[in-house]
């Protein structure tokens, strides 16, 4: 048994019927990287099942696998894919970033769902303000269907700006009909009347230190396979750069890069106290030290009820999108209800 996850779908669900009910809004639930290493075709069946708008998702690689699971939820993808045809027969939704693109979907003549992605500061992608006619004439001569248009707040403490440059540029468009969406998971309570959408990620999985109703629905747990006592100096590990500073024991776990916990997490939680790691990290496997013996018999939780995503974001001075979305594919996820 190598390292694993558990995923709690009851709490999934909990999460997004309340976040529902604050926003007061639709949600597109974004599931892009593995929904954020939580697996994304449960997370896509899960959202499905409850209702939700839409799916949103960064690659053509996730669209395809979530229709190949008979998921038949509306998906909005978020990258630029020229698989055209596929996309069309899998009846894929395309957010548009640039005049480029927008042309080239134009051109090919196929009556594609679009959302445009309007540019309000982020400074990422979007279509510019200067750009908003040629793209409103692009649009109105061609078969392309806009269905909605959104964009993306850079900073949840400083987004006055971005919120008046979008609400003025979407009146150049009639948006009766359309889906008006921002994200990310912290403005799903501010005051954006002139939205009928919200895209969340982040707190669908519970991953929140302002809303303390969410429910962080992932743990996990890895096995320790060896304990082996070392003296000090003693060398451990690839180039023997690992070196002993006490006497003490080597405790190997079987979580490597491999499985998205990269050389730069270089301790590990263990009751009321940090591991601090001991050579170099492994494809497979990393060693710890410890000055007194582990049971072996007892898995050590990597994520869990008393170690939190936020807390070892800070531990490791990442973000904890980083902490999830790097999470392998091939850790084996259990899905779990209550």
């Amino acid at each position: 048994m190598r390292a694993f996850l558990n995923v709690n779908l009851d709490y999934m669900k909990d999460n997004y019927l309340f976040l529902k009910e604050k926003a007061k809004k639709d949600i597109i639930a974004v599931v892009k990287s593995n929904a954020y290493g939580h697996g994304l075709v449960e997370c896509a069946k899960l959202f499905s099942s409850l209702g939700v708008k839409m799916l949103a998702v960064a690659t053509f690689e996730e669209a395809i696998v979530i229709r190949k699971n008979l998921i038949s939820t509306p998906i909005l993808l978020f990258e630029p894919s020229e698989d055209f045809n596929i996309l069309y027969s899998y009846r894929i939704t395309l957010a548009v970033s640039s005049i480029e693109y927008l042309q080239k979907l134009a051109d090919t003549r196929i009556p594609f769902s679009i959302h445009l992605e309007l540019e309000t500061g982020f400074n990422r992608l979007g279509i510019e303000p200067k750009q908003i006619q040629k793209a409103i004439d692009i649009i109105n001569n061609s078969r392309l269907n806009l269905k909605g248009i959104f964009t993306h707040f850079a900073d949840k403490n400083k987004f006055d700006s971005q919120r008046i440059e979008f609400e003025n540029t979407i009146k150049s468009f009639d948006i009766n009909a359309l889906i008006i969406h921002t994200s990310s998971s912290y403005f799903i309570s501010e005051d954006l009347p002139y939205t009928n959408a919200v895209r969340i990620g982040l707190y669908l999985y519970g991953i929140s230190g302002e809303l303390v109703e969410l429910k962080p629905c992932l743990q996990c747990y890895c096995p320790i396979y060896r304990v082996k006592e070392i003296s000090e100096k003693e060398t451990i590990g690839y180039d023997q750069v690992g070196v002993a500073q006490h006497n003490g024991y080597v405790v190997t776990v079987p979580l490597g890069y491999s499985d998205g916990w990269n050389s730069r997490r270089k301790t590990i939680a263990y009751q009321d106290d940090y591991l601090p790691q001991i050579g170099k990290t492994c494809m497979d496997y990393m060693m710890f030290f410890s000055r007194t013996p582990l049971d072996i018999s007892k898995p050590l939780e990597i994520i869990g009820p008393n170690i939190k995503v936020l807390d070892l974001a800070k531990l490791y001075n990442i973000s904890p999108h980083e902490v999830l979305a790097t999470l392998s594919p091939r850790l084996k996820r259990n899905y779990f209800r209550r």
